[in-house]
C-alpha cells in the first residue's frame, strides 16, 4: 500500500452504493457558513508520489517511476519487463541490446526509434535511450510493444500517467454542479460502485475512491462558483482520489 494513512475522522462519511444500474450518485453539500476544520489532517497527495506512472493488472497496481525528456515521458524497459513476465537474460553491446523477455527477443539501440521483437520491426515516436546504465524506452513502447509481448489488451490515454492491460474494467464518472440558495450541491456519478471515505487536507477535502481501477473522463474540473474552485482526479500514489478545492476557506462540507 502506498501514500500514507487516512483514518477516520469527525465528519468522515461512507457513501452508500446501492443504487440502481450500478450507478452511484454522491451529493456534497456546501452551504456557506463557518465551522470547525476536520481534527486529522493529511499531507497533500502532490507530495505523496511524484513522477509515478501506474499499471492497472487484474492482480493490482504497480507504480513504476518515471522521467521526462522533450516533453516524451520515459520508463525502464527491465522494470516494465520485469513487471510483467520473466526477463530470462540480457546482451548488452556499447549502443544496443537484446533482451529475452518470457523466451522472446527484444532488439533496443540507443538513440533510435526502431526497435525488433522477434523478427518483426515497429516504430516508435520517440527514440529509446541509454541514461546511467538505464535501457529507457518512451510511453509508446507500452502500446507498441506489449500486445505482441504479452498478448494482453492495453488501453492508454495519452498524455496521461496511468495504463490498463488485461482484463481490467475501470470505473469512470461524471460531474454535476448545480446552484442552491444558500450554497452549492456537487453530484458526482460514478458507472459502477465504489467506496468513499472523506477527510480534509489543508483547507481541501479528499475523497478516496477505494482501490478500483479509475479512468476519469477529464482529470481536472474548473468552477467559476463562490463555494467551489476546482475537483481535481489523482493516483499517482496508487489511491485513487477526488480533491476538492473551495473558493474561500471556512466552508462546511
Amino acid at each position: 500500500m502506498y501514500g500514507v494513512p487516512h483514518p477516520q475522522c469527525p465528519g468522515d462519511e461512507e457513501v452508500p452504493v446501492s443504487l440502481p444500474r450500478r450507478f452511484l450518485r454522491l451529493r456534497l453539500m456546501i452551504p456557506a457558513i463557518l465551522v470547525i476544520g476536520f481534527a486529522t489532517l493529511l499531507r497533500p497527495s502532490t507530495q505523496l508520489a511524484a513522477d509515478n506512472f501506474i499499471f492497472y493488472l487484474p492482480s493490482g497496481h504497480h507504480l513504476i517511476p518515471f522521467a521526462s525528456s522533450g516533453g516524451a515521458k520515459y520508463l525502464s524497459v527491465i522494470q516494465v519487463l520485469n513487471m510483467l513476465g520473466k526477463v530470462e537474460g540480457i546482451q548488452e553491446k556499447k549502443t544496443s541490446v537484446r533482451i529475452f523477455f518470457n523466451s522472446m527477443p527484444i532488439d533496443l539501440r540507443t538513440a533510435a526509434t526502431k526497435i525488433q521483437i522477434g523478427k518483426s520491426d515497429y516504430e516508435l515516436q520517440q527514440p529509446v535511450y541509454l541514461v546511467d546504465g538505464k535501457w529507457m524506452v518512451p510511453v509508446d513502447f507500452l502500446t507498441t510493444a506489449l500486445p505482441p509481448l504479452t498478448h494482453l489488451a492495453v488501453e492508454y490515454q495519452q498524455g496521461t500517467n496511468r495504463i490498463f492491460i488485461g482484463d481490467v474494467k475501470p470505473v469512470s464518472f461524471t460531474v454535476r454542479l448545480d446552484p442552491l440558495a444558500n450554497g452549492v450541491r456537487l453530484a458526482i456519478q460514478f458507472t459502477d460502485k465504489v467506496s468513499v471515505h472523506t477527510t480534509s487536507s489543508n483547507g481541501k477535502w479528499v475523497l478516496f475512491l477505494g482501490d478500483r481501477p479509475m479512468e476519469p473522463m477529464e482529470p481536472s474540473y474548473h468552477f467559476q462558483n463562490p463555494y467551489i474552485s476546482s475537483l481535481q482526479f489523482d493516483d499517482e500514489d496508487g489511491l485513487p482520489k477526488l480533491i476538492l478545492t473551495p473558493t474561500s476557506s471556512g466552508m462546511h462540507f
